[in-house]
């Protein structure tokens, strides 16, 4: 929508000043229809004419229907490129597609910090380490108003290598060409903390355990899971028999989860913050009244739905929130999951995590609660 908008002040801007006046009538749709067909090319041609840089015409009809879906303005709810439905495919397998690195903002925004590299892929083969920073993507300066170019270029889907301008610890800079690959993520990151707790970092939510009597679920950040991944989270704590969720689709069909035998006893902390999002969020409101589990951190974003992957004729795929999620009568969506112990993440732990990349448990405030409380 942010694109029709900006583009149609363009259309009257340039017709009022008598430039391609010829795409006048091409703006116009036929009676009946519910858009223009011609409008489109008529701003294709404007854009290919008047955009202050060169971009490609398939770029811009993946935009097209990238634009027509986010009107939902729904984050459950996407459209994917052929590429983007692969590499969603493989993720759910467990498998990466990139060069196996995770990174934030610097503190100034002029440079990206790596956070995260993952064993024995192509950023880990080439040297580099958590704390490095990237200056440079190619030509293109790594800083905050290039943000979308600097996006595409650490998502993309071609097998091309990237330069990548690293600035070391130590203050030299190094170039190195870095190509995609498929990295095997774990389902999960397990530590072992003071007094025996475990600290767990999911990234799937299957085929892992608690093997310690006290342990931490850390969901922050945890996004994309899905209705069964949620399920199987709240099924390691509950009895057989008991109720988890309802799924509710816009026909009122109702399908009822029930846990099955098994069930974790022992004190577990769940973090949170308002990026867990999406159908784990029923799995944070579900096991929140349970006598064991104690909720820490932010509170969750708020859009607790579940998604379907629907492919479409050419390869292309659309993400879609399909169903409501009900726990005692209440959908999930209709409002952040509130923690039980609201805690604020402290400067000192951010100011850290962005100047050097590493991440300081002991200054993680909501972490330190988590033992807190577990202790």
């Amino acid at each position: 929508m942010k694109f029709f908008a900006c583009f149609s002040g363009i259309i009257v801007g340039v017709l009022a000043a008598g430039a391609v006046s010829s795409l006048a009538l091409s703006l116009d749709k036929n009676e009946g229809e519910l858009y223009s067909k011609t409008k489109i090319i008529g701003l294709d041609k404007i854009v290919g004419l008047e955009y202050f840089k060169e971009s490609e015409m398939s770029d811009r009809v993946e935009g097209l229907y990238n634009g027509y879906v986010a009107a939902l303005d729904n984050p459950n709810t996407m459209y994917l490129t052929i590429d983007e439905k692969n590499n969603y495919l493989k993720s759910q397998k467990g498998i990466s597609q990139g060069v196996g690195i995770q990174f934030t903002w610097g503190i100034t925004n002029q440079y990206l910090v790596i956070t995260e590299v993952q064993p024995d892929s192509p950023a880990s083969l080439a040297g580099i380490e958590i704390g490095d920073r990237i200056i440079k993507l190619d030509d293109i300066l790594a800083m905050g108003s290039n943000e979308i170019d600097i996006y595409n270029k650490l998502t993309t889907t071609t097998p091309e290598s990237i330069l990548y301008t690293i600035q070391k610890s130590d203050g030299s800079i190094t170039e190195i060409p870095l190509a995609i690959s498929e990295v095997l993520i774990p389902n999960v990151e397990t530590e072992i903390l003071d007094n025996d707790i475990e600290y767990i970092k999911p990234n799937k939510f299957k085929d892992w355990s608690i093997e310690s009597d006290k342990a931490i679920i850390d969901l922050r950040y945890v996004s994309g899971v899905t209705l069964d991944e949620a399920f199987w989270l709240c099924d390691l704590f509950l009895d057989e028999g008991e109720e988890v969720f309802t799924t509710i689709d816009k026909y009122d069909t109702q399908k009822l989860y029930k846990a099955t035998p098994s069930k974790f006893e022992k004190e577990v902390v769940i973090l949170t913050n308002n990026s867990t999002r999406g159908a784990i969020e029923s799995a944070v409101a579900r096991l929140k009244p349970l006598e064991n589990i104690y909720i820490v951190g932010d509170k969750t974003d708020g859009s607790g739905m579940a998604s379907e992957l629907i492919e479409l004729v050419d390869g292309s795929a659309l993400l879609i929130a399909t169903k409501q999620i009900s726990i005692d009568g209440q959908i999930v969506s209709a409002s952040e999951i509130e923690p039980e112990y609201d805690i604020k993440q402290s400067e000192p732990y951010t100011l850290e995590l962005v100047t050097t990349g590493r991440v300081n448990l002991a200054k993680d405030d909501q972490l330190q609660k988590a033992i807190e409380l577990l202790n």
